[in-house]
C-alpha cells in the first residue's frame, strides 16, 4: 500500500482504474512492498520519541525542584523532542521517500538507495528538507504529547 501512495502522489492522476491495473500487472505483493522501509522509520521514530521526552522530562524535574512542571516545560520538551526524531529520522525517510519516488522495483535494499543517495546528492543530500521537517514534526509532537497529557494516556512512567 506504500507504493501505491507514492504512485499516487507522485504521479499525474489517471484514476482508481489505473492503479487497479499497476496491482494487476505488478501482483498482489506490490501492496507490501515498502513494509520494512515504513516500519524501519516508524520504529527509530517511536523510540527516539520515548528516549529524548523521557531525558527531557528527568531533567526538567530535577530544574525544577519540587515546584509544578509549567505548561512552557511541556511544549518545549515536546518540541525539542519532535525536533530530535526528525533529525534522527529524516535519512531514513529520504531514502525511503528517494526508493518510492522513481522505480520501486529499481532499488531492492536501503543499503542500496543510501549508497545512490549519498554519490548522488552527498550527506547533505540526506537531509533535504531538514526545516519543513522539523517545523511539521516539532507542532505534531507538542500536539501528540499535550492530547496524551491531558487525556491521561501517557505512561506512568512519563508522567509529570
Amino acid at each position: 500500500m506504500e507504493s501505491l501512495k507514492t504512485r499516487e502522489m507522485t504521479q499525474p492522476w489517471e484514476g482508481r482504474k489505473h492503479m487497479w491495473k499497476i496491482v494487476c500487472a505488478e501482483g498482489p505483493a506490490m501492496l507490501y512492498r515498502g513494509w520494512t522501509r515504513l516500519f524501519t522509520r516508524q520504529a527509530i521514530t517511536w523510540s527516539n520519541y520515548l528516549l529524548v521526552y523521557d531525558q527531557l522530562r528527568s531533567r526538567v524535574v530535577l530544574l525544577r525542584n519540587g515546584d509544578p512542571v509549567t505548561t512552557i516545560d511541556k511544549i518545549a520538551m515536546s518540541a525539542l523532542t519532535g525536533a530530535t526524531a526528525c533529525i534522527v529520522n529524516t535519512p531514513f525517510d529520504m531514502i525511503r521517500a528517494q526508493i518510492q519516488k522513481f522505480d520501486p522495483l529499481q532499488e531492492k535494499s536501503m543499503l542500496s538507495a543510501l549508497r545512490k543517495v549519498s554519490n548522488t546528492h552527498g550527506l547533505a543530500g540526506l537531509y533535504r528538507s531538514l526545516p519543513t521537517r522539523i517545523c511539521r514534526s516539532t507542532w505534531y509532537s507538542v500536539a501528540t504529547f499535550a492530547i496524551m497529557d491531558r487525556f491521561d494516556a501517557l505512561p506512568k512512567w512519563m508522567k509529570l
